[in-house]
Order: structure tokens, then sequence, then C-alpha cells
């Protein structure tokens, strides 16, 4: 059986106002890429706007957090390293 993540997100363009249906299959089991782990400190305000935030955008604070890092280091010209190429198993 397969789960799907299906969320409705409305978007203006030139003042008219569509509505979209986003589905997605979800995958199955845990992530198949490496993942760090990374502790921040904030005050309890930003805490709480980044909580909203993330429920208005149908994500978690995590996944906002990334997203956000991600756009500032677009932004920014700033892009993320590849990961080390893997030897080759003998």
């Amino acid at each position: 059986m397969f789960k799907y993540d299906v969320y409705i997100e409305k978007r203006s363009i030139n003042k008219c106002t569509i509505t979209v249906l986003f589905i997605a299959q979800m995958p199955r089991g845990r992530p198949k890429k490496k993942t760090a782990v990374m502790t921040l400190r904030v005050d309890p305000r930003v805490k709480a706007a980044a909580e909203k935030a993330a429920e208005r955008d149908n994500r978690s604070v995590t996944s906002l957090v990334e997203v956000l890092i991600l756009d500032y280091c677009r932004t920014h010209s700033i892009l993320p390293e590849d990961p080390s190429p893997q030897e080759p198993a003998k």
C-alpha cells in the first residue's frame, strides 16, 4: 500500500487566484540520504513564529529551516558542497 502526501496551495497570478492540488507519493521507510544534527537556541517568540510559519507551509520546523537556509545560500551564491565520491567496492 502506498502513502501519499496531499496538500492544497493557493497562488495569485496577475490578480487571479488559483488553487493547486499537489499529490506526491511519500517514500517508504527512512530517508536514503545522510542527515546531520544542528541544535539552535532562539528566543521563544522566534520559535513560535517558526512553528506558525511551518504549519502555514504544511511542513515541519526542521524542513522550514532547511528551506530557508538553502534559499539564503542560493540568493548569495553559496553552493552546498557535494558529498565526497564513494570508492568503488572491491
